[in-house]
């Protein structure tokens, strides 16, 4: 069943149908948690939303600014679970964000909603079509493309993104972002190496808003766990989800912790620590950027507490795995899965 707005688009398969008997089938219809506005004009990147989304536990409602026009109805986002607005550009390079859609999403944001808006040419653009709306409604000025290497660094001390691994976007417009020292609300989310910033959160208490800008955009992770990665913990920051499985029954531990390895980059051995508050079954193990499995380091149960495992840049096969870049991720027992980013010299 196509989706009418706000509610998602709803289907059933494998049903069985008599040929002799009228068939009614009945579809339970909710409003969708979030609506993932699709603002690239060649609509090329909605199935990598699309897939990360589908892996959370929420639903989405589809807008496509080419086809549903850009005068987004965010009057009616009360209908939806909750005030959320994934949005992406895609590969806009001008008029990036036009005049219609600039009034929808400042309407949005006075009204106190949460949105995450990622692209690789919004800041470039807005700094010359309308600086003011860059710095009164995204808190940011623009400060050039950023260059160096396709690496995206999380920044520890933020408080969403703080826990998210490292990871590659093969963008080569990147745009860097300078937060006015007038502005305190902004804080560093994402930095290239060169330590230039790159997206920034922003819990606005004038108005209620939280806002995730990013100056590239998500559909540049080549590694498709990153990405709903990032989105889930803007999400979790949104109170849209929650990190941990709600369906998981009795009291959850209070802390899983996965900690970036030291040194990193290394050579030729690096420590991965991590925390467990609880006994269970665990999985610590390495993977390429293709996702294949390198490396299984832990894989049984363990008690409660703090580990360390070290590395040598051996895979399973006992040959060194080359200089490169590599993810770890850990999976436990009633939480979901870690994952942080790993460099050999």
């Amino acid at each position: 069943m196509e989706q009418s707005f706000p509610y998602a688009r709803s289907e059933k398969r494998d049903l069985a149908l008599s040929p002799d008997i009228p068939n009614t089938i009945d579809f339970q219809l909710n409003p969708a948690d979030v609506l993932l506005v699709n603002d690239d004009p060649g609509e090329n990147f909605m199935s990598k939303y699309r897939d990360a989304t589908k892996t959370l536990p929420i639903t989405v409602f589809e807008w496509f600014t080419v086809s549903d026009g850009s005068a987004i109805p965010v009057s009616r986002m009360d209908e939806f679970r909750t005030p959320t607005i994934v949005w992406f550009t895609g590969d806009a390079q001008t008029n990036v964000l036009n005049a219609t859609e600039r009034d929808s999403l400042a309407a949005f944001l006075d009204a106190g909603g949460n949105l995450l808006l990622t692209g690789q040419n919004i800041a470039e653009d807005l700094a010359t079509t309308d600086p003011n709306y860059l710095q009164t409604y995204l808190q940011v000025e623009y400060d050039g493309l950023g260059s160096g290497p396709p690496l995206i660094r999380t920044v520890d001390e933020n408080p969403v993104f703080g826990s998210v691994s490292d990871f590659p976007a093969s963008q080569s417009s990147r745009d860097v972002l300078i937060i006015p020292a007038a502005h305190l609300a902004p804080q560093p989310a994402f930095k290239l190496v060169n330590g230039k910033i790159v997206g920034v959160t922003t819990d606005d208490v004038t108005n209620g808003s939280k806002v995730v800008f990013l100056g590239f955009g998500l559909e540049a992770i080549t590694i498709d766990v990153f990405r709903s990665d990032v989105i889930s913990a803007a999400l979790n920051w949104f109170n849209v989800i929650t990190g941990v499985n709600d369906d998981a029954g009795g009291e959850l531990p209070q802390q899983f912790a996965l900690e970036q390895n030291y040194p990193n980059p290394f050579n030729p051995s690096t420590t991965i620590r991590y925390e467990l508050q609880a006994a269970g079954r665990v999985e610590l193990a390495v993977f390429n950027l293709l996702g294949q499995r390198i490396r299984t380091l832990v894989s049984g149960r363990q008690a409660a507490g703090e580990y360390a495992v070290e590395w040598n840049g051996i895979d399973e096969r006992g040959n060194p795995v080359g200089s490169g870049v590599y993810f770890y991720q850990m999976k436990a027992e009633k939480f979901s899965e870690i994952r942080k980013m790993v460099l050999i010299r």
